[in-house]
């Protein structure tokens, strides 16, 4: 009997912990486990009007800044989400020499009547020392992307014509992975 339980919570844990690693899924059909490559990205953002989470307006015309920018989509709730943000705040710093961006959309904000994400996210913000813009999740905010997260944190690039380049990131990442991403996509702007 205590075998049984003992494997049982050693199970539990298993599972815990692998739900931790990489990505969180968002109500996709895929049993919850995150896919292992990226798709090519196609496509050109269409017009929108958003702010950050804290009031600052924003439209398409961010993308135009810089010749390339990363769109981090999360979720307040997800664990590797949360671990990786200040990985990418240290990114976003080395990349402003590169002439390129880092910026986040906080998916669970699109349904948020009582503000309560938006506070979480706020408080998210602080903690993790993140100060590149972390945009408020509309309906016109980039919708076909939006729309194909099944899992957290996704992360696509848009060029600063505000076409989609480069593949789709899936799962969270470290400093040294995102340098690396990030190092082929740029490449990749540079030959076409």
């Amino acid at each position: 009997m205590k075998k049984t339980i003992r494997n049982i919570l050693l199970l539990s844990a298993l599972v815990f912990c692998l739900c931790l690693v990489g990505a969180c899924g968002t109500g996709g059909g895929n049993g919850g486990a995150a896919p292992t490559g990226g798709a090519e990205a196609t496509g050109t953002v269409t017009p929108f009007v958003t702010e950050d989470i804290y009031g600052t307006a924003y439209t398409e015309a961010l993308f135009s800044d810089c010749d390339l920018t990363m769109v981090n989509l999360f979720t307040t709730w997800c664990p590797p989400c949360q671990e990786e943000m200040p990985e990418l705040e240290r990114l976003n710093g080395e990349l402003a020499d590169r002439n390129a961006q880092v910026i986040g959309v906080v998916l669970d904000t699109m349904d948020d009547p009582d503000g309560e994400v938006l506070a979480a996210a706020v408080e998210l913000a602080e903690s993790t020392g993140v100060t590149y813009p972390l945009l408020v999740c509309t309906e016109d905010l980039m919708p076909d992307v939006v729309a194909s997260a099944e899992y957290v944190p996704t992360t696509v690039f848009v060029d600063r014509s505000g076409n989609l380049v480069g593949e789709t990131v899936v799962g969270a990442h470290s400093l040294d992975e995102w340098r690396d991403i990030v190092d082929g996509v740029l490449a990749g702007l540079q030959e076409a």
